[in-house]
């Protein structure tokens, strides 16, 4: 049981309204199409690379406006999280001139302008990222070691964290966001523009079907 294409089309642009409404939006993709070769493209790069290839061959739905990805392909959904981090400008404001009159001069404005333009150029550094993919996998579901839709967080594990939620791109999109940028959540959720969104996060989601989710599986612990 997977979700219906006119749903996961629909649930696919609502994201991008989503993500605009949180001032989130770096670049989308209304019609993307993934080619048959991209897993096979992807995996033998490190992740960094393999981050670079899907940003310069246009291959995710969204870039938010940190670089990170978001990927919906069928019964696989995937949050590339960027491999670089700089300070944004107010957080450099804040680290490096935190003193309210510092910002009250033209000239010491233009200086601390030319000052993070530099620091763009040459402090941008790697960090540990934390990827997340969502599955749908009936192939391979197994009751004790397999969940039919489950999360995997990090890179190259064997780690499946179990859901029962049959999760729509729309839904998989507000829980990265949730999770990943509490502060622009924040500042999201205390505004009317959740209401747009709010009652299709987790409302109406499908679960696993009966025959893939059995035995002991209710009685663990899991996602929703």
């Amino acid at each position: 049981m997977t979700i219906h294409p006119a749903t996961f089309n629909s649930s696919s642009k609502e994201s991008v309204n989503l993500v605009r409404n949180m001032m989130m939006l770096g670049n989308y993709n209304n019609d993307i199409f993934y080619p048959n070769n991209m897993p096979s493209e992807l995996r033998p790069l490190p992740y960094e690379k393999a981050w670079e290839k899907c940003t310069i061959s246009n291959w995710f739905n969204i870039q938010l406006e940190d670089g990170s990805l978001l990927i919906y392909k069928k019964d696989s959904y995937i949050y590339m999280m960027t491999p670089v981090k700089t300070l944004s400008y107010e957080e450099y404001l804040e680290s490096y001139y935190p003193q309210d009159e510092w910002g009250d001069a033209d000239e010491f404005k233009v200086m601390i302008s030319q000052e993070y333009d530099n620091y763009i150029d040459t402090h941008t550094k790697n960090f540990p990222p934390l990827p997340v993919r969502y599955d749908i996998d009936e192939e391979h579901y197994c009751e004790h070691s397999h969940p039919y839709c489950h999360f995997h967080f990090g890179i190259e594990n064997e780690g499946r964290v179990a859901t029962q939620k049959i999760l729509t791109p729309l839904s998989f999109t507000a829980f990265i966001l949730r999770s990943f940028y509490p502060k622009q959540w924040k500042k999201y959720s205390e505004s009317d523009l959740i209401t747009e969104h709010l009652r299709h996060f987790k409302g109406n989601l499908g679960v696993s079907p009966p025959n893939y989710w059995k035995g002991y599986e209710k009685d663990l612990l899991y996602i929703g």
